[in-house]
Parts: structure tokens; C-alpha cells; sequence
């Protein structure tokens, strides 16, 4: 089991956002997180990443308490692709995807010929190594997506969180992501994605979960 949830609560205050909520994801599943805004999706999201702390529960992260593991650690088996990101700095493509690198051998150490054939094999994988060359400020919405899914995936995560992947995206690349996700599956990566389209839900994913 990559993720195990166990009567998970969270509280803003004195409003109850997550009540006793249960969750399993094993290894090539996919998890479609369902619901309006503002109702948990974004603080579920935000618990797995260590931005928000548990307040009662258990979660078991492939086979280890969460509570246990370092943020290092966490980093290491969970990537992340943000909803909607805008980097200061005109990175190259290569280098935006090397950056997913930094849990695993640190901000400031230059990168192995290893490191840089995972990115690489990201970029194929996720459909944008035509585009290794480009800079980022030069990227299509939907490009970029890939470009971030690419980060996220090149120190091979268990989990692969993704917030609303398809958000802001044509027809034409809402369908790119979503086979992306089936070709994760395939490679053995559980994916976790919040959404408002449930057709996408009925689509690709193994297990649905809506928030009311």
C-alpha cells in the first residue's frame, strides 16, 4: 500500500474541514479528488505536504508513519505538481526539471551525470523532450504542465500528488495530462489528483473521492 489514511480530521478553528476520512492507494492506482472549492481538497493536498499538520489521524506512507519520516524523507516519496506555477527566472527546461533533484542531492551541489539522465528520462516520459532546450517564459500553459509533471516525477516518487493538472488547459492538453497519468500508472507510480471534471474521474482514475 503506497498510502494509507485513517480516520483523518481537520479543524480551521472551530469549522470542520476533514472529518474521519479514510483513504488506500496502492501502487499503479489513481486516486480523482472530487468536490467544489473550499471544500478540503486543497487541505488534504496541503497535509500530505507538510504544510498543514495532522490534527488527529494516521497516515501510513508506503509502509512508514507519517509522523516518522523527515521532511526529506517525505520529499523523496512524494512529488508534487502545483496547480498553477510562474518562476521568476528564466530557467531552461532541463534545469526547471533538475530542480526536482534538490531533496535528493541538495540546493547547491552541482549534478551527476546520473541526475542528469534522470532528467532526461523524465522529460521522455512525460512527453517534453523536444522542449529540453527552450526556456520556460517561452512555454505554452500546457506545456509547462508537462514541464512540471517532469520535475515531479524525476526522482521517481511512490506518490505523485497533482492539484487540479488540468485546470486553465484547452481540450488538446487536458487529454495529454490525463494519458500521462495512465502512462504513470503503468510505470508503477500511485497518482493522487484533485479536480472539478468528473468526467476525468470516470476516465482515468481507480478510486474516486468526494468531499461534501
Amino acid at each position: 500500500m503506497v498510502l494509507s489514511i485513517s480516520n483523518l480530521n481537520f479543524n480551521y478553528g472551530k469549522k470542520v474541514i476533514l472529518k474521519d476520512l479514510n483513504i488506500s492507494l496502492k501502487q499503479s492506482q489513481t486516486l480523482a479528488i472530487l468536490g467544489p472549492n473550499g471544500i478540503g481538497k486543497s487541505t488534504l493536498i496541503r497535509i500530505l505536504l507538510s504544510l498543514l499538520p495532522m490534527q488527529s489521524g494516521e497516515i501510513i506512507l508506503n509502509g512508514e508513519n507519517f509522523k516518522s519520516l523527515s521532511l526529506k524523507e517525505r520529499a523523496k516519496l512524494i512529488g508534487y505538481v502545483p496547480q498553477n506555477e510562474k518562476p521568476n527566472f528564466a530557467f531552461s527546461v532541463l534545469d526547471m526539471i533538475m530542480l526536482g533533484k534538490n531533496a535528493s542531492i541538495g540546493l547547491f551541489k552541482a549534478p551527476s551525470k546520473k541526475d542528469i539522465d534522470d532528467a532526461y528520462n523524465a522529460a521522455i516520459l512525460a512527453g517534453c523532450k523536444h522542449l529540453l532546450e527552450q526556456k520556460i517564459d517561452e512555454l505554452s500553459g500546457g506545456q509547462m504542465q508537462l514541464v512540471l509533471i517532469a520535475r515531479a516525477i524525476i526522482s521517481k516518487p511512490k506518490l505523485l500528488i497533482m492539484d487540479e493538472p488540468t485546470s486553465f488547459l484547452d481540450t488538446t492538453h487536458q487529454n495529454e495530462i490525463l494519458s500521462l497519468i495512465s502512462r504513470l500508472n503503468n510505470q508503477g507510480m500511485a497518482v493522487m489528483f484533485s479536480s472539478h471534471h468528473l468526467d476525468h474521474a470516470f476516465m482515468i482514475s481507480h478510486k474516486s473521492l468526494l468531499l461534501n
